[in-house]
């Protein structure tokens, strides 16, 4: 059991204890009352300070114990501020909070994974470095196809292909039988790649085995960090297509299912990627509208982060 936890269950037996203490005063004090007796209840002073010295110490502990298990068992209501309003030095600062507290608990599985997440949104922000060790640091540490696939989309997004195409034959042959991987994963690595290669015909082929399942959770994890990722993609091909109705569409999808997409960075992003669609479709006018939702959405954000550059610039060319 982690430190976290142990202070966690200490302070609730201390405030066990203060609850008990109270309720001898009250029984007491009923009993007095009864028996018409005078009501008042005389506390010694040692009693009295230890009884507030008690207060103190559960309170420092159960506080200190919830903000630990907070930041290790759910992660998305510590980041879900910073993925929305682009706090990208905010996020990054609470992963390695996240990282640090679940290596200590020894849940190496959790710490692999919240690498994985983070590389994953630092690729889609534009940071390649941080992205490549972020990921590199998930790969080494975990085995599991959740974790390699994060980790590999993310080196994608880095423009590491070679390195992801060895990392995908590998996990081919470790997990031939995994529903999640032959229908979700692999597609959308495969269809990324390709994409990348400048094929998107072969990547629309590769993602029509994830159409059926794409709106289901996918990982074993408890908050769906890869859900609606082949949606995602599959609007990144459209638009590399110039397709720019069925990109439209494709990140529509996402906007339109929030709660399966959680606090995931490609919420936000879904409105950039709308806007470029409908620059593609030479609509204007609602382009510009799609790019404001988005600005305004990261009104607040870091001004540094490479997409809200890429974004701003664009935005100034439909002026």
């Amino acid at each position: 059991m982690s430190p976290e936890r142990w202070l966690f269950i200490f302070a609730l037996i201390a405030a066990l204890a203060q609850a008990l203490y109270i309720i001898d005063i009250l029984i007491k004090f009923w009993h007095r009352a009864k028996n018409k007796l005078s009501p008042e209840i005389t506390v010694s002073r040692g009693r009295a300070i230890f009884l507030c010295l008690l207060i103190l110490l559960s309170l420092g502990l159960s506080t200190f114990g919830l903000y630990s298990l907070s930041i290790q068992n759910r992660p998305d209501r510590i980041q879900a501020w910073g993925v929305q309003n682009g706090k990208a030095y905010a996020l990054v600062t609470t992963d390695d909070l996240a990282m640090d507290a679940a290596e200590r608990a020894g849940e190496k599985e959790t710490a692999a994974t919240y690498s994985a997440m983070s590389g994953l949104r630092e690729a889609l922000f534009g940071n390649a470095d941080d992205t490549r060790r972020r990921a590199t640091l998930a790969i080494v540490r975990s085995t599991s196809v959740d974790v390699q696939y994060g980790a590999g989309l993310a080196l994608v997004y880095a423009g590491d292909e070679a390195r992801v195409q060895a990392l995908t034959d590998d996990l081919g042959k470790r997990f031939p039988e995994n529903t999640i991987w032959k229908f979700s994963y692999l597609p959308t690595l495969r269809a990324k790649l390709a994409v990348s290669r400048g094929n998107p015909s072969e990547a629309l082929e590769s993602l029509k085995a994830a159409a059926p399942y794409e709106l289901g959770q996918m990982t074993a994890f408890a908050y769906p960090w890869t859900a609606l990722y082949p949606v995602y993609v599959r609007g990144e091909v459209y638009l590399a297509a110039h397709q720019g109705i069925e990109a439209a569409a494709e990140f529509q999808k996402i906007l339109d299912h929030r709660g399966i997409v959680a606090i995931e960075p490609i919420g936000a992003l879904a409105h950039l990627q709308i806007g470029r669609a409908y620059a593609l479709q030479g609509d204007t006018a609602r382009a510009k509208v799609a790019y404001q939702d988005f600005l305004a959405l990261w009104k607040d954000a870091d001004p540094d982060i490479p997409i809200l550059k890429q974004a701003k610039a664009e935005y100034a060319k439909l002026q």
